[in-house]
């Protein structure tokens, strides 16, 4: 009896189209996979930003801000000290498939050395956004707290 060593062409046609198949169906899956991922870190990026600035503003007894590099979110932020600017920690700019916006284009985020946030007395929201609809909301209390919306879904409103 003649003993067969390999795969035949039919049997490997039928595997790598198998492979394929599985392929497609798992593409829109880890797309929506890596974009989450994006985002999260985004919005951690922020909170650990935030974080940083409002302990440096109560360590050092003096208000620090937050300040976006170059006036633009997506070009990164940079922790400041306010009196005379001098940066204390500079943060990377976001990806492109993400964005971060303001309700009200705040221009910085600046703590005093209390840990409290200064002005406006309302609530600031900043909305970190992927390329669809899903983002994160970002709620900064004035006492310096932040909260996370991770369920925003008015992005791409």
């Amino acid at each position: 009896m003649k003993r067969s060593r390999g795969f035949s062409v039919v049997e490997l046609m039928i595997a790598l189209t198998i492979i394929a198949v599985g392929a497609m169906a798992a593409a829109p899956l880890f797309t929506s996979l890596l974009e989450g991922s994006r985002l999260t870190t985004a919005t951690n990026n922020i909170i650990e930003a935030l974080a940083t600035t409002r302990s440096e503003a109560v360590r050092r007894g003096q208000s620090v801000k937050l300040v976006p590099v170059d006036g633009d979110w997506k070009n990164g932020w940079a922790v400041q000290l306010s009196a005379d600017d001098s940066e204390l920690k500079r943060f990377d700019p976001l990806p492109n498939v993400v964005t971060v916006t303001t309700v009200d284009d705040i221009a910085l985020v600046e703590y005093q050395r209390t840990g409290m946030r200064t002005l406006p007395a309302e609530d600031l929201v900043l909305t970190v956004c992927a390329q669809s609809a899903k983002g994160r909301q970002i709620t900064l209390t004035i006492s310096g707290s932040t909260s996370v919306n991770p369920d925003y879904e008015g992005c791409g409103i």
